[in-house]
């Protein structure tokens, strides 16, 4: 969680009152403020019987003492019982041969021993375990710390067979895999909640409400806090502003008086525009500013890969890639090696020739392509007639749509629409690494053309994404308009 205060405020208005509240660990200095406020205290107070935690595996072992106060207790430290139920605790992350540089950890013998343990401590009860790591193969698919950038398994194997083998075990709650926050799955017989949440300044923060009887679980229901700063344009300041006039969620910016998002001066931002922005985040659907602008049949989409060198004298493009219209043919103007460079320049040119006076359209936020060619254009003294026809859309689509995403990026925007990648793992830092350094050092011939083909396919999808986004766009604006005319016919 991020904004501990307004989830402190959410939990209390829970109605009827929460018994027990529970958190799996991390961060766990943020809950004591330096103005001596205990943040654990002041949750535990919203519970009837307060709150249980254990720290995680980013934690330092010295702040196991600050899980303390009044109805806040350390599980991993000592178990609780609570009538029938007894809560049990395991701190940290596993430790074998597989995981390495987790930070806090236990390894899979002592996580048992503490496991057993404890139950032995609370004798005959019904149990629920507190553990910051899940059980392997259950929501704990990691990519952090992963040797080749792909999900793994980083759960807990003596968890996983502590609960096959103790049918008592009604429950565990856990985090420590982000992408798996918000999930929940039952195996022999264990509920298994991972609430682990993103750890990034923007997150929203999730949280499960669970009703469990001697049987287990009777109801699961995932609530969300999100924060006003996850509005694309609010930033720390105008969140601040918006906080001190009692507008904190998204849900409160998108039903405000819009003179009074006025009066808290968002720096340039308009504030239909913020508020449109609320309203599409609350309804999961985009939220039209305006009607959208057709491309034509002829424009050209068109992205470019360099290497990473910032000087913008220096960097070179070492892929050109457009098609014509939307659908058209895609094409490419690759260099299999830096000094190439011109030579893909001047087949661009070419190809311009051939159509000449129409729009080649990017989207980058920067005028990022035109900046650069225009550059690298100069540089090998070719014509820059291509240049004064690029047009940057990167400003067009938030002014014409609000939309449920955390950015107005490409490629966020187009996964909201479904465009599928061919390879959703890679992002143009990536690109340009791989061609620096692997394309161009490899002496292997079938891998270095696969390794070249991958490059174009990861180009050829930035380039349909634009016209992918506008054709969708143009799509849920008719048939908005369509079901209106419906209505009022």
């Amino acid at each position: 969680m991020q904004d501990i205060e307004l989830f402190i405020e959410e939990l209390s208005k829970l109605q009827p009152r929460a018994d027990l509240i529970l958190y799996g660990g991390d961060d766990i200095e943020r809950f004591h403020l330096p103005n001596g406020r205990n943040l654990f205290e002041e949750i535990a107070a919203q519970a009837r019987y307060g709150l249980c935690a254990v720290i995680g595996n980013d934690d330092e072992p010295s702040v196991r003492k600050l899980i303390s106060g009044k109805s806040v207790l350390n599980v991993h430290l000592r178990p609780a019982k609570l009538g029938s139920y007894a809560i049990l605790g395991i701190e940290g992350a596993p430790r074998r041969p597989d995981l390495i540089g987790m930070g806090l950890s236990h390894s899979e013998q002592e996580i048992a021993k503490q496991l057993n343990f404890q139950r032995r401590t609370v004798g005959a009860a019904q149990l629920i375990i507190v553990s910051h790591a899940p059980p392997e193969g259950i929501l704990d698919r990691a990519v952090r710390h992963s040797p080749d950038g792909k999900p793994r398994s980083i759960g807990s194997r003596a968890l996983r067979k502590f609960i096959k083998d103790r049918k008592e075990a009604l429950l565990v709650v856990c985090g420590h895999v982000h992408r798996c926050g918000g999930l929940h799955e039952k195996t022999y017989g264990t509920l298994v909640v991972n609430a682990a949440n993103h750890d990034y300044g923007k997150a929203i923060t999730r949280y499960a409400v669970l009703e469990l009887d001697s049987t287990g679980l009777k109801k699961i229901e995932w609530r969300l806090i999100r924060p006003v700063s996850i509005v694309p344009g609010i930033g720390d300041v105008s969140a601040e502003r918006l906080r001190g006039v009692g507008i904190r969620t998204v849900e409160e910016l998108a039903a405000a008086p819009a003179e009074t998002v006025c009066q808290t001066a968002l720096y340039g931002r308009l504030p239909e525009i913020l508020q449109a922005r609320a309203r599409a985040i609350v309804a999961n659907r985009p939220v039209f500013l305006r009607r959208p602008e057709s491309t034509g049949e002829h424009d050209v989409f068109l992205d470019i890969e360099t290497d990473l060198e910032p000087n913008l004298d220096k960097k070179y493009i070492w892929l050109i890639g457009l098609c014509v219209g939307g659908r058209g043919k895609y094409h490419s103007f690759f260099a299999d090696i830096p000094k190439e460079e011109k030579t893909i320049l001047r087949d661009f040119l070419n190809f311009m020739e051939g159509h000449p006076k129409v729009r080649i359209l990017t989207c980058s936020g920067s005028r990022f392509e035109e900046r650069v060619i225009r550059r690298r254009l100069t540089i090998h003294g070719l014509p820059l007639f291509v240049c004064d026809r690029m047009i940057d859309l990167h400003q067009e689509i938030p002014q014409t749509v609000a939309l449920p995403t955390s950015s107005y990026q490409v490629k966020e925007i187009g996964s909201f629409f479904g465009y599928q990648y061919k390879h959703p793992e890679l992002d143009g830092t990536a690109v340009a690494s791989l061609y620096m350094h692997t394309y161009q050092k490899s002496k292997h011939r079938l891998r270095r053309k696969k390794l070249g083909q991958k490059l174009i396919e990861y180009n050829e999808d930035d380039v349909r994404c634009l016209p992918f986004i506008l054709k969708a766009i143009e799509m849920v604006w008719n048939k908005e308009n369509s079901e209106k005319g419906a209505q009022n016919s």
